[in-house]
């Protein structure tokens, strides 16, 4: 019982890194394919913006389609693959483009509003923008300590 109720769950897979004013940073840098983002969208209960993309590995993404209408605010897309995912999800929800993740953390931050989630479930490789999906979720993790600190030191 101990184990079960002090189980952190493992890194970069529907892994809670903070709440920052209300707003919950989750990182699934390990989700790399479409079925495991459809599987994290369910396990979220609050109104999601979804920070996703990278190298595409032939996936379809229209099978989201569904839950992203239903618990999507917002979608960041980035990497490669944000061209093919923006065609195949436009008209269900706000979709954005940046080139980087810091820069998408932080767009994703400066809309995000009390009660959000703030997800990382990029359903792409990340060998576009870094060694492996770890890096990416290691980069997640520290630009949302950075946002943090930084609004630490204003208060």
């Amino acid at each position: 019982r101990y184990t079960l109720k002090n189980f952190k769950g493992l890194p970069h897979r529907v892994e809670y890194v903070d709440e920052i004013e209300g707003i919950e940073f989750v990182n699934d840098s390990k989700a790399t394919n479409v079925d495991a983002v459809r599987r994290c969208l369910y396990s979220i209960p609050r109104p999601i913006i979804l920070i996703m993309g990278g190298r595409d590995k032939g996936a379809d993404f229209s099978p989201l389609r569904e839950r992203i209408k239903d618990k999507v605010r917002e979608i960041i897309l980035l990497g490669e693959a944000r061209k093919k995912i923006k065609t195949q999800l436009s008209s269900i929800s706000s979709i954005l483009e940046v080139e980087g993740l810091k820069e998408a953390v932080r767009m994703a931050f400066r809309d995000a509003k009390k009660g959000d989630c703030i997800l990382l479930s990029p359903g792409c490789a990340s060998f576009d923008q870094f060694r492996d999906y770890r890096e990416r979720g290691e980069v997640f993790k520290k630009e949302v300590k950075k946002i943090k600190e930084e609004i630490e030191k204003k208060s």
